[in-house]
């Protein structure tokens, strides 16, 4: 996770996948509503229509989410002069922008509801759009539980499904950075993955390379 290319890459890389789902579901329901139209199933013509035209702006929503956030962020690395200094008596929290935690839960609500409308008239479509609430749904807690506290000694992660990491600086081995996450190895044989989107990516990158041992950023992968 570089400083400035993958600020946000984690949820651009989760409105990618979001939007190809919903471009294929609308590729999908224009299909079946062809094979209805031949065989005169206007009940069935009538709610696959209603599936694309559903998913053909559940894109669009998408691709607008997504080009909102990436002039976002080029204003603001035109704001940022110079990482940010830390002290070693700060404590950061990195937690997902209320922005995406909004987002993601309507999101939710929205294919819930849908779902369960498409469930309810027994519609072929209510299989996809099952798998955009699951998928909705698995990033809502993602994005509304994850909270990876930076503290004078020790990193604290509270993550999905109640899991928790408690691990001094010290102890952190491995530090791999990659376009969209950086990923810690810790002596004891776990991991933490920080997605970028994550908090403030300048804040946690300067925070490690001040408290973590040295010998952690001798083998970095280059950039």
């Amino acid at each position: 996770m570089s400083r400035q290319k993958s600020e946000d890459g984690s949820f651009r890389i989760g409105l990618w996948s979001l939007t190809a789902l919903f471009a294929i579901g609308s590729g999908l329901s224009v299909l079946g509503s062809i094979m209805a139209r031949h065989r005169g199933a206007e009940t069935a013509l009538l709610w696959l229509g209603l599936l694309a035209v559903t998913f053909w702006f559940g894109a669009l929503l998408c691709l607008a989410l997504k080009v909102f956030r990436i002039v976002e962020a080029r204003k603001r690395q035109h704001v940022q002069s110079r990482p940010p200094s830390i002290r070693a008596s700060d404590e950061y929290i990195a937690r997902y922008p209320g922005r995406d935690r909004r987002t993601a839960i309507a999101l939710a609500l929205f294919f819930g509801v849908l779902t369960s409308f498409l469930a309810l008239r027994s519609s072929t479509g209510a299989i996809v759009s099952a798998a955009v609430f699951c998928w909705s749904a698995w990033y809502v807690i993602r994005v509304t539980v994850t909270r990876v506290h930076f503290t004078r000694d020790r990193i604290v992660a509270r993550l999905p499904w109640f899991r928790k990491i408690s691990e001094p600086y010290t102890n952190v081995s491995r530090l791999r950075s990659k376009p969209s996450t950086v990923d810690l190895q810790f002596s004891n044989g776990r991991s933490l993955k920080l997605h970028s989107g994550l908090g403030d990516p300048d804040v946690m990158l300067t925070y490690l390379e001040t408290h973590c041992p040295s010998s952690v950023f001798s083998g970095r992968e280059p950039q």
